[in-house]
């Protein structure tokens, strides 16, 4: 009877310890997650900030100083975005990236690629007051074992007004969401060279 008791409680003390290493872990990756969305604004250059806000000012609502950006196969580059609230209220925002098309090294078209291991699709929403701008770090990476070529990515920044008359399906399905389903400005283009 000693021997099962005795049994009982090793098999409780294995499992406290590998749920204890699982909850470690867990908790790892969430600082590690939310560690790294605070340092992607830091790696924004203060001249892509400075451009952000001169385009701004200029009269631009959606502005995306650098377009276009060589990466090597297996690194990142992380891409800033601005965006002014001329609604006439508080809004909130939305970006949404999609792969447009690719050509790789040897001129042949890309159609597609999974957008998940090169950049967020959805990044998180954007409340902005009336007549204020956020800038927003956009991240992109070249995954290893990507064909060297040109890729090219539409970035659109949706919001909802409140009018369903305005909603456009078309608009909906390929460029925002039913949450947030009118495209601020117009689809702007992000292109990648991929080294």
């Amino acid at each position: 009877m000693k021997k099962r008791a005795f049994e009982l409680s090793i098999s409780f003390i294995v499992m406290l310890i590998l749920t204890i290493i699982v909850f470690g872990f867990g908790i790892k990756f969430v600082y590690n997650l939310s560690h790294r969305s605070t340092s992607l604004v830091d790696q924004l250059s203060e001249e892509t900030k400075d451009d952000i806000e001169n385009m701004l000012y200029l009269g631009k609502i959606v502005a995306i100083p650098i377009n276009e950006k060589e990466i090597n196969v297996g690194e990142s580059a992380v891409l800033g975005i601005g965006i002014l609230n001329q609604l006439g209220k508080k809004e909130d925002f939305k970006i949404y990236v999609a792969f447009a098309t690719g050509i790789d090294a040897d001129e042949n078209e890309i159609t597609s690629i999974d957008i998940s291991e090169w950049t967020f699709e959805k990044y998180a929403t954007q409340a902005i007051k009336e007549n204020e701008h956020k800038i927003i770090p956009l991240a992109f990476q070249v995954p290893k074992g990507s064909n060297k070529g040109t890729y090219i990515f539409n970035v659109n920044v949706c919001y909802d007004d409140d009018n369903p008359a305005n909603d456009i399906p078309e608009v909906i399905q390929k460029k925002c969401s039913a949450e947030y389903p009118d495209l601020y400005d117009y689809t702007h283009q992000i292109t990648l060279f991929a080294k």
